[in-house]
């Protein structure tokens, strides 16, 4: 039959503390087709002081997996998880660089950038 997947949204959510500010969010849809959904969602997160206290934290959701390797040449499934990675981490960087002043004090510092959620990563 059908896999039950087909039929539902996924997401990805990234839970943040009320000990830290939200200062911004994003959404991103890593997808290659519309044969199966991939996405990121991703948060600037802070302390209220210091303002050096920043990071970046995604959540994603990559290609690959039992649907997706059945379908990919083991090479071409690595190289579609790259540029996904790359896509993200673009994007990731764009978002820092239109921050408000008033969110970041300096943003030519590099933010740090937590990554977590399901690479589909075989053991080789």
């Amino acid at each position: 039959g059908e896999p039950g997947w087909k039929d539902a949204r996924l997401g990805n959510a990234v839970l943040v503390r009320d000990t830290f500010d939200t200062l911004d969010s994003m959404s991103l849809d890593l997808a290659h087709s519309d044969v199966v959904p991939r996405s990121a969602a991703c948060v600037m997160v802070g302390l209220p002081r210091p303002a050096c206290a920043r990071f970046y934290a995604c959540s994603l959701h990559l290609s690959g997996g039992r649907f997706d390797d059945l379908a990919w040449e083991r090479e071409e499934i690595f190289k579609l998880r790259s540029t996904q990675l790359q896509g993200l981490l673009g994007a990731v960087e764009s978002a820092f660089q239109r921050a408000t002043p008033s969110a970041l004090e300096d943003s030519s510092k590099p933010v740090p950038l937590l990554l977590a959620g399901d690479f589909n990563a075989q053991i080789s």
